[in-house]
Parts: C-alpha cells; structure tokens; sequence
C-alpha cells in the first residue's frame, strides 16, 4: 500500500492509476487516498454520486440518507436512520422531521443529537450534515 502524503500525489498517482492502487467508480479515482482529499472535494464527489442509481454499499446508514433524501425519496432516508443510533444519525433524523414539517419530532431529534433546533435554510442544512459524514465516515 503506498501512503500518499500531499494532494498533488494524488494528482499523479490518478493521471497514471498504478494497477491495483486506485479503483475508478462514479467517474471518481477512489481508494485509501480519499482521507486526503479536501472537503470540498469530497463533496462534489457525493453530489455527483446522486447521477447513479443507488448509493455507495460501504456507506453509513446517515450518508446513505442524505443521498436517498436528495434523490427525493424522504421515506427510504427517513428507514435508515429510523433505526441507526448515534449522534450524527440524530441529527439526520431531526433534519428530515423538519424537512417534513413536523418541528416537534425535529425538536425531538436536535435534542437526542445534543444540538439546538436548526434554524437555516434546509439546503444549508443538508450540506452541513454532508459535511459532518463525510469528516466522520
């Protein structure tokens, strides 16, 4: 396995794509050099991930809802973290109450979260939430 230490190693190895290293999927070089990519890489990857048909399987129960939720399907997000414990699935969870409407389930969920009630824009919300899955998964 080789290390990489510095984004512009990345940059090369996937110009090259040594045999074995990198895997190319969603139009994506992915492997273990993914913890490297800045955070805003990392997200543009996810959103060009909805294109496909199906989430990524290796992927935790809270990403997979927020994929699933900008997919439109709010009922298969809402399943996965219906049942996921943890705080960033509480958080998932009190995001698509709110999405939904119902601000006391929402308020609900902020708090098993150990977070205040969100009062931004759903978008902003969704990309935060994004954001916190892909630092922690």
């Amino acid at each position: 396995m080789v290390v990489l230490k510095s984004y512009s190693q990345l940059e090369v190895l996937s110009k090259i794509n040594i045999k074995g290293l990198l895997q190319k999927e969603d139009g994506f070089m992915r492997g273990s050099y993914f913890c490297y990519m800045p955070l805003h890489q990392k997200i543009s990857w996810f959103k060009n991930t909805l294109s496909n048909e199906k989430p990524d399987e290796g992927w935790k129960a809270p990403l997979k809802a927020l994929w699933y939720d900008a997919k439109g399907d709010w009922h298969r997000a809402h399943d996965l973290v219906d049942g996921f414990d943890g705080q960033i699935a509480a958080s998932v969870h009190a995001y698509l109450h709110r999405k939904e409407g119902d601000e006391w389930n929402a308020g609900y969920w902020y708090r098993r979260a150990g977070k205040p009630f969100y009062e931004g824009a759903l978008g902003d919300e969704w990309e935060e939430l994004v954001k916190e899955c892909l630092i922690r998964f």
